[in-house]
């Protein structure tokens, strides 16, 4: 699932590379409440979130989704690098590359 706040463009660019792989991009949610809601419903293995959603940054939907029973698999997305958020990416409850 993925999250943001350009959700047309990104969602193109997440079915380009995932689906191709086998992946299903089972949804899009614009802000943190709609990807709240819509992980709640939807119960994807992996949620892509935007470190810059419209109504809160992607560390807060992803310390929200870590704090599930079963959360997903959270993978901070930014145009930035990571340097940007200082010691933020170090403690956010999240896989990938630093």
């Amino acid at each position: 699932m993925k999250t943001d706040g350009m959700a047309d463009r990104a969602t193109r660019l997440a079915r380009r590379v995932l689906e191709p792989r086998g992946y299903e991009v089972a949804g899009e949610a614009a802000g943190r409440l709609g990807a709240l809601a819509a992980t709640h419903v939807l119960r994807p293995d992996l949620v892509l979130p935007d470190v810059a959603l419209p109504d809160v940054d992607g560390f807060a939907a992803a310390d929200r989704l870590a704090a599930r029973p079963e959360p997903p698999v959270v993978v901070l997305v930014s145009i930035r690098p990571g340097s940007d958020y200082g010691g933020r990416v170090d403690r956010a409850p999240v896989t990938g590359t630093r």
